[in-house]
Protein backbone atom coordinates (compact mmCIF):
# COMPACT_ATOMS: atom_id res chain seq x y z
CA UNK A 1 0.00 0.00 0.00
CA UNK A 2 1.34 3.42 -0.89
CA UNK A 3 1.34 5.72 2.12
CA UNK A 4 0.49 9.28 1.32
CA UNK A 5 1.77 11.43 4.16
CA UNK A 6 -0.82 14.13 3.74
CA UNK A 7 -4.48 14.28 2.83
CA UNK A 8 -6.15 17.07 0.94
CA UNK A 9 -7.14 18.55 4.30
CA UNK A 10 -6.38 18.27 8.01
CA UNK A 11 -9.33 17.77 10.35
CA UNK A 12 -9.63 19.58 13.66
CA UNK A 13 -8.76 17.64 16.80
CA UNK A 14 -11.77 15.59 17.82
CA UNK A 15 -13.72 12.35 17.66
CA UNK A 16 -14.56 10.98 14.21
CA UNK A 17 -16.12 7.87 12.73
CA UNK A 18 -13.45 6.31 10.56
CA UNK A 19 -14.03 3.69 7.85
CA UNK A 20 -11.29 1.23 6.98
CA UNK A 21 -10.15 1.59 3.38
CA UNK A 22 -7.05 -0.64 3.38
CA UNK A 23 -5.26 -2.91 5.81
CA UNK A 24 -1.76 -4.20 5.08
CA UNK A 25 -0.36 -6.53 7.78
CA UNK A 26 2.86 -7.18 5.86
CA UNK A 27 4.76 -3.98 6.60
CA UNK A 28 7.98 -3.70 8.65
CA UNK A 29 8.99 -1.03 11.12
CA UNK A 30 12.43 0.59 11.14
CA UNK A 31 13.44 -2.07 13.70
CA UNK A 32 12.11 -4.79 11.36
CA UNK A 33 9.15 -5.62 13.61
CA UNK A 34 5.91 -6.61 11.90
CA UNK A 35 3.70 -3.59 11.37
CA UNK A 36 0.05 -3.29 10.36
CA UNK A 37 -0.57 -0.30 8.11
CA UNK A 38 -4.16 0.94 8.22
CA UNK A 39 -5.68 3.52 5.91
CA UNK A 40 -8.85 5.07 7.35
CA UNK A 41 -11.25 7.54 5.77
CA UNK A 42 -13.31 9.97 7.82
CA UNK A 43 -16.97 9.36 7.06
CA UNK A 44 -18.15 12.90 6.19
CA UNK A 45 -15.13 14.66 4.69
CA UNK A 46 -13.51 11.55 3.16
CA UNK A 47 -10.17 12.70 4.62
CA UNK A 48 -7.61 9.88 4.73
CA UNK A 49 -5.70 9.08 7.90
CA UNK A 50 -2.97 6.44 8.18
CA UNK A 51 -2.06 4.53 11.31
CA UNK A 52 0.89 2.21 11.78
CA UNK A 53 0.51 -0.43 14.46
CA UNK A 54 3.76 -2.15 15.39
CA UNK A 55 3.36 -5.75 16.51
CA UNK A 56 5.66 -5.48 19.53
CA UNK A 57 5.16 -5.64 23.32
CA UNK A 58 5.83 -1.89 23.60
CA UNK A 59 2.88 -1.12 21.30
CA UNK A 60 0.50 -3.87 22.44
CA UNK A 61 -1.65 -1.26 24.23
CA UNK A 62 -2.73 0.28 20.91
CA UNK A 63 -3.38 -3.12 19.33
CA UNK A 64 -5.58 -3.96 22.33
CA UNK A 65 -7.32 -0.58 22.10
CA UNK A 66 -8.25 -1.22 18.46
CA UNK A 67 -9.35 -4.78 19.34
CA UNK A 68 -11.82 -3.44 21.93
CA UNK A 69 -12.99 -0.65 19.56
CA UNK A 70 -13.73 -3.35 16.98
CA UNK A 71 -16.02 -5.14 19.44
CA UNK A 72 -13.53 -7.45 21.13
CA UNK A 73 -13.13 -7.75 24.87
CA UNK A 74 -10.13 -7.25 27.13
CA UNK A 75 -10.96 -10.72 28.47
CA UNK A 76 -10.66 -12.48 25.08
CA UNK A 77 -8.07 -15.22 24.77
CA UNK A 78 -5.84 -14.03 21.95
CA UNK A 79 -2.71 -16.18 22.12
CA UNK A 80 0.74 -14.75 21.47
CA UNK A 81 1.34 -11.36 19.84
CA UNK A 82 1.62 -12.59 16.21
CA UNK A 83 -1.59 -14.63 16.59
CA UNK A 84 -3.32 -11.63 18.14
CA UNK A 85 -2.19 -9.41 15.26
CA UNK A 86 -3.63 -11.89 12.74
CA UNK A 87 -6.96 -11.95 14.62
CA UNK A 88 -6.95 -8.14 14.79
CA UNK A 89 -6.46 -7.83 11.03
CA UNK A 90 -9.30 -10.30 10.40
CA UNK A 91 -11.62 -8.40 12.75
CA UNK A 92 -10.64 -5.00 11.28
CA UNK A 93 -11.45 -6.23 7.78
CA UNK A 94 -14.86 -7.45 8.90
CA UNK A 95 -16.12 -4.43 10.92
CA UNK A 96 -14.47 -1.66 8.91
CA UNK A 97 -15.60 1.35 11.00
CA UNK A 98 -14.48 2.64 14.39
CA UNK A 99 -14.53 5.88 16.34
CA UNK A 100 -11.13 7.46 16.77
CA UNK A 101 -9.73 10.49 18.55
CA UNK A 102 -7.74 12.46 15.98
CA UNK A 103 -5.19 15.17 16.53
CA UNK A 104 -3.22 17.33 14.14
CA UNK A 105 0.51 16.73 13.93
CA UNK A 106 3.09 18.73 12.02
CA UNK A 107 5.71 16.88 10.00
CA UNK A 108 8.15 18.52 7.62
CA UNK A 109 6.25 21.79 7.93
CA UNK A 110 2.86 20.35 6.98
CA UNK A 111 -0.10 19.32 9.11
CA UNK A 112 -1.54 15.83 9.05
CA UNK A 113 -3.96 13.90 11.21
CA UNK A 114 -2.88 11.10 13.53
CA UNK A 115 -4.95 8.68 15.54
CA UNK A 116 -4.34 9.16 19.23
CA UNK A 117 -6.90 6.69 20.50
CA UNK A 118 -9.43 4.15 19.29
CA UNK A 119 -12.81 4.22 21.05
CA UNK A 120 -15.70 1.83 21.51
CA UNK A 121 -18.89 2.70 19.61
CA UNK A 122 -20.63 3.72 22.84
CA UNK A 123 -17.82 5.99 24.02
CA UNK A 124 -17.24 7.41 20.53
CA UNK A 125 -20.89 8.35 20.05
CA UNK A 126 -21.08 10.06 23.45
CA UNK A 127 -17.84 12.01 23.00
CA UNK A 128 -18.60 12.93 19.39
CA UNK A 129 -22.02 14.22 20.44
CA UNK A 130 -20.46 16.33 23.20
CA UNK A 131 -17.91 18.01 20.92
CA UNK A 132 -18.27 21.75 20.74
CA UNK A 133 -20.67 21.96 23.65
CA UNK A 134 -19.61 23.57 26.88
CA UNK A 135 -20.07 21.40 29.97
CA UNK A 136 -21.06 24.57 31.93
Amino acid sequence: MKVEQYSNMCLEDGIYLMRLVECDPNQRSAKEDQMILLKWEEEDSKTSVWDRLVVAPSAAWKLAQLWVALGGSADDEVGDLPAFAAMLVQRANSKVAVYAKLYADEWQGKKRNKIGEYLTDETGKVLQGAQGRSPF
